[in-house]
């Protein structure tokens, strides 16, 4: 009887934080990308300063709103408009394990201050403190404002973004990361209590149910990208 107890509210966990998130993610606050080009420079290859990279005459619009190119190791360029409207907006890359990311904005077709992240940086020279990438961005009144972009990454190329106002994105972010607290702390419970019946009982079935319910714990967590900044923030992958 435990041990079904035990399963089905794992399962119940895996559909809650998939589903539950996304269904109460208020999007009031959140602008549209327009066009999304794109430049891609194989691996190996000079790089460019983004002088360079915006006089190239080979950029390529992308098909879609989400960068998704696999595994691969090759740097790309991204650049993009800003909507007219709010004069502080915050870009949200929503994947965590991006390793280096240069971000520039463009005033007129110039860009300004480079901001660099990635999880190959310290979790602390993040321009905002959380375990997606959040790049502030402060538009200039009556110019042509938008955004270049260069990643580069060992792992997945897989570039979610999102342009939001600031006060619609931290309430959101706030909603869901106090819903996946809330999971992981049923997690946690599950594990103690396995702890506590496998001290009472020594029976070894409930120490593999300790073990099973730590690793989806962990592994839930690295994908978000939590265990980085709680356990390791000084060091980068």
């Amino acid at each position: 009887m435990i041990r079904k107890a035990a399963l089905t509210i794992l399962l119940t966990l895996v559909t809650v934080a998939v589903a539950v998130p996304a269904a109460l993610a208020d999007s009031s606050g959140k602008n549209t990308l327009e066009t999304i080009e794109y430049l891609r420079m194989p691996h190996g290859e000079p790089a460019l300063t983004p002088e360079q990279a915006l006089a190239r005459q080979d950029w390529q619009t992308l098909p879609g709103k989400t960068p998704n190119f696999g595994y691969e190791d090759d740097a790309f360029w991204y650049r993009m408009p800003l909507p007219a409207g709010k004069t502080r907006l915050i870009l949200a890359i929503r994947y965590p394990h991006l390793d280096n990311i240069r971000f520039w904005p463009l005033t007129n077709g110039q860009p300004g201050e480079m901001v660099q992240t990635g999880d190959q940086y310290p979790f602390a020279e993040r321009p905002m403190p959380h375990s997606n990438f959040l790049l502030p961005i402060t538009r200039i009144p009556e110019a042509n404002n938008g955004i270049l972009l260069r990643i580069q990454t060992r792992g997945a190329h897989h570039v979610p973004m999102e342009l939001w106002e600031p006060r619609s994105l931290l309430a959101q972010l706030s909603t869901e990361d106090q819903l996946h607290a809330l999971y992981y702390g049923v997690l946690i419970t599950i594990i103690l209590f396995s702890l506590m019946v496998f001290v009472g009982l020594r029976e070894k079935i409930y120490l593999y149910y300790l073990a099973t319910t730590a690793s989806f714990l962990f592994l839930l967590a690295s994908l978000r990208g939590i265990t980085y900044p709680l356990l390791w923030p000084e060091s980068p992958a």
